[in-house]
């Protein structure tokens, strides 16, 4: 039937045989589609963002759906005709109406044709007879489709794939058929893209390939390897493009032992020995799926290696926090003469953000703007603002914020989330607030970091507000993560019964649910109340897992209740998380604040991985106990296997050499603080203010508190003055009482001790 005359019987209602109505069904779905769309969007216009003012071509929506992100455009020819009606009894358009819509002017109408409309006007002057002109069009088609891939247009996309079937032009090109399947992979639209392969009348190689690419990209792996043993039952053997898609989708389900398959089948295929992309390919899946020194063997195995397969190996180190590593393959892969490209310098700046590198970040950073001249990639925006943070230089972070021509959201997470983490939750906030003022709709890490940083600032209301924003565009039904920081903030301002609406409210509870309710009863002190939420989440038919007895842990470390603490631990093994390291470092602390440093000691020795945390909780234990021998030991330890200590790991040490009186090894972990990346704290300082007072140089005690780098406190007072009493020191004493009242002038301790001074020295 041809195209007008069909068209004429959609637009009538006139009877079909079976090949109209298949032609008729997907334009009859998308017009279905669009009626309940505009319904909806008359039914609670609050629910969608009018975007029209940020518009940057005719072709751009004019509203988008606050959740599901559907796009409606007013002057679309496919919108119901009751739509155009209403939109002009409203006054959202005016009543003029132009040729083909509802425009302002003839120019503007011309404006809004797009320019696959010139070209179905051009081929409908020749006949399909033709099969020079039936190419010339497709390739015009696929032109398009190409585009509408490049630029995620999904809409547009449909609307030619519409033409497209009333023209039967699928059937007679598989190219376009292929092209048409890809456009709807990259989209994101996969049951579209499946229904294309399905109705495709051959089936190859190649189509195969390109919709197991699509189930790849999408974090589709499990239904990508199926659909590899289709292709394979079917009689179609993989090719380069297609390994490269099953490979990539093991990769992303972490799917080692089909990766492994996958990689046989490969080394038995006819694939030429040195293909890079196969190789890098391979390179990269069995990095994400840990096993790091194989994928370093394979790489040095590439005869022809490129900057793609640099970045799969750096990537791989960096992905699981091996950042070291990552940053020496980044010096070889220079020395071999390779440029960097986007993806490198993304992975090598989050390895310079985690290692807290700053000079080697802004040696990167000079690098990118040579080759790029300014920043212009937005991905590698988001990574700098991200490294800058990390290393603690959020005013740089800020600068190259400020410098961003065009700010996507995830430039917007990268500076909110630095704010974040250091504490600056004002400012967090005020982002929050000029980025939606901006135009820019948040996404789930946008929430998860203000409300964290309400939960910080104890901001109730704020968060309210918040929390009014999240339910309506129902994040509470599409993210775990976000209702779970929901319960976590309410916890964290007092409001519990808030929090536990939250949690009622939400269809699919989950054990984190649970855990964020219990680790605000936590942080609130109130243990017997987390203790019963820990019977009542069983009770509901959740099973504890590391999070949930790290935090009753937590509690029986509070109060002393060893017996309760050994209980718990009889069930983690039980559970099978004794190795876990974060429940490992709560037992450690537990028995520690129980004195049952031995039973601490055991559980540190059947540690898989032993991180800082599990270091530094044991060795505050020794410390408390004054078994400085042990501590250093354990320090010596923690080094040579190559763990960074942190502060608390420095303040376990000092403590020790205070106890010990060992000034001289006090003073060098003093000077050792900095080389690890440590911000010296007022414990640093005044465990060896106690030091110098213990051995009567009180001299050097007032030189080192001239250099603290901060405001000295009511403690460091004490110290010194304590100090001065013990050796009698009145003029001291006198100075260091006046300042320790100016601080604290409702503590008693300063006139113990002044006290003492002017008794022995008879003032």
């Amino acid at each position: 039937m041809h195209l007008s005359c069909s068209r004429a019987f959609l637009a009538y209602g006139f009877q079909f045989n079976e090949e109209d109505r298949n032609v008729a069904k997907p334009r009859q779905n998308f017009s279905r589609n669009l009626d309940l769309l505009w319904r909806e969007y008359f039914k609670d216009p609050s629910r969608w963002w009018d975007i029209r003012k940020s518009k940057t071509s005719p072709s751009s929506p004019d509203l988008r759906h606050k959740v599901t992100k559907q796009p409606l455009w007013f002057h679309s020819c496919f919108n119901p005709s009751w739509v155009q009606e209403e939109l002009q009894r409203l006054g959202i358009l005016p009543s003029q109406t132009g040729k083909g819509g509802v425009f302002h002017s003839e120019n503007e109408s011309k404006k809004a044709r797009s320019g696959y409309d010139l070209v179905k006007e051009e081929e409908e002057t020749y006949t399909d007879n033709n099969p020079q002109v039936l190419f010339d069009c497709c390739d015009g088609a696929i032109s398009l489709l190409k585009d509408c891939a490049l630029h995620k247009n999904l809409s547009k996309g449909f609307s030619i794939h519409l033409d497209l079937i009333g023209r039967d032009w699928l059937s007679r090109n598989v190219f376009l058929c292929n092209t048409l399947l890809n456009m709807y992979a990259e989209c994101g639209a996969l049951a579209e893209a499946q229904d294309v392969f399905d109705e495709s009348a051959a089936q190859d190689a190649v189509i195969w390939s390109t919709l197991i690419g699509g189930y790849a990209k999408h974090g589709h792996g499990k239904r990508a390897l199926v659909c590899f043993e289709e292709m394979q039952s079917g009689g179609f053997s993989p090719n380069a493009v297609t390994f490269v898609c099953v490979l990539q989708a093991c990769a992303s389900i972490e799917a080692l032992d089909e990766g492994q398959r996958v990689h046989a089948q490969i080394l038995k295929s006819n694939l030429p020995d040195k293909d890079v992309v196969v190789a890098t390919t391979l390179v990269a899946m069995y990095a994400k799926c840990n096993w790091i020194e194989k994928s370093h063997i394979l790489f040095n195995e590439i005869s022809f290696r490129n900057e793609v397969s640099w970045t799969a190996l750096i990537a791989g180190y960096t992905q699981w926090e091996l950042n070291e590593k990552a940053l020496v393959c980044y010096g070889l892969m220079q020395a071999e003469g390779f440029c960097p490209n986007a993806a490198t310098f993304v992975c090598v700046l989050k390895a310079c953000g985690s290692l807290g590198v700053l000079r080697k970040g802004q040696f990167i950073h000079a690098q990118i703007m040579r080759e790029f001249s300014m920043v212009e990639n937005a991905t590698i925006a988001s990574a700098l603002i991200d490294m800058y943070a990390k290393c603690g230089a959020i005013e740089r972070a800020q600068e190259v914020f400020d410098m961003l021509q065009v700010r996507g959201v995830n430039s917007w997470n990268a500076l909110i989330t630095g704010y974040t983490q250091h504490g600056l939750s004002e400012e967090a906030l005020n982002c929050f607030k000029q980025m939606q003022l901006e135009g820019m709709i948040p996404d789930e890490i946008t929430f998860l970091c203000v409300l964290k940083a309400c939960g910080s600032l104890g901001a109730r209301h704020k968060g309210q507000d918040i929390c009014a924003q999240i339910v309506q565009e129902r994040w509470l039904e599409r993210s775990i993560g976000v209702a779970s920081a929901l319960v976590n903030m309410h916890a964290k301002c007092g409001a519990f019964q808030e929090a536990r609406e939250v949690l009622s409210e939400v269809t699919g509870q989950s054990v984190v649910l649970w855990n964020a309710l219990i680790n605000g009863y936590v942080d609130y002190g109130h243990d017997e109340e987390a203790m019963e939420c820990f019977k009542e989440m069983q009770l509901h038919g959740f099973s504890p897992d590391a999070v949930t007895f790290a935090c009753i842990l937590k509690i029986c470390a509070s109060i002393g209740a060893s017996s309760k603490g050994q209980s718990l631990h009889t069930r983690i093994v039980a559970f099978g998380l004794s190795d876990n390291a974060a429940v490992g470092t709560a037992l450690i602390d537990m028995y520690s604040n129980c004195g049952m440093l031995l039973e601490g000691k055991a559980v540190f020795d059947t540690l898989l991985v032993r991180d800082v945390v599990c270091y530094s909780a044991l060795m505050v234990g020794f410390a408390q106990l004054g078994r400085d021998d042990i501590v250093f030991t354990l320090f010596e330890q923690m080094i040579g296997g190559g763990t960074r200590p942190n502060a608390i790991t420095f303040s376990s040490v000092l403590c020790a050499c205070s106890h010990g009186g060992l000034l001289d090894k006090g003073q060098m972990y003093l000077e050792m603080i900095g080389s690890f990346g440590v911000f010296p704290t007022s414990e640093h300082f005044n465990s060896m203010l106690d030091l110098y007072g213990r051995a009567g140089l009180l001299e050097q005690a007032i030189a080192m508190i001239e250099v603290i780098p901060f405001l000295a406190n009511a403690t460091v007072w004490h110290t010194f003055l304590s100090a001065c009493s013990k050796w009698g020191h009145a003029m001291f004493g006198r100075q260091a009482f006046e300042l320790a009242i100016e601080t604290d002038e409702k503590h008693p301790a300063p006139f113990v001790y002044m006290g003492n001074i002017c008794v022995d020295s008879a003032l």
